[in-house]
């Protein structure tokens, strides 16, 4: 069931994996503040660039089965 007063927050953008131009410093910048907030019900997702990847993206296992049943069923396709 899913709990109203804890909301998920999805953020997605090319900027998200691509440390070039204003957008990617806004996100940046807004980061520290959004995670004390939300904390890991925020998610940032955006296209897989493998040039900034290794320096980029932290890759993590999530713990929420439902946000794990949803990028499964991502990768899967």
């Amino acid at each position: 069931m899913r709990d109203v007063n804890q909301p998920l927050l999805f953020e997605t953008s090319w900027e998200v994996a691509n440390k070039v131009g204003g957008i990617y410093t806004v996100i940046k910048t807004k980061v520290p503040v959004t995670v004390q907030e939300y904390g890991d019900r925020y998610h940032l997702t955006g296209p897989w660039n493998r040039v900034s990847a290794h320096v980029e993206v932290e890759e993590i296992e999530p713990e929420n089965p439902a946000i794990k049943a949803a990028i499964d069923s991502i990768t899967a396709q």
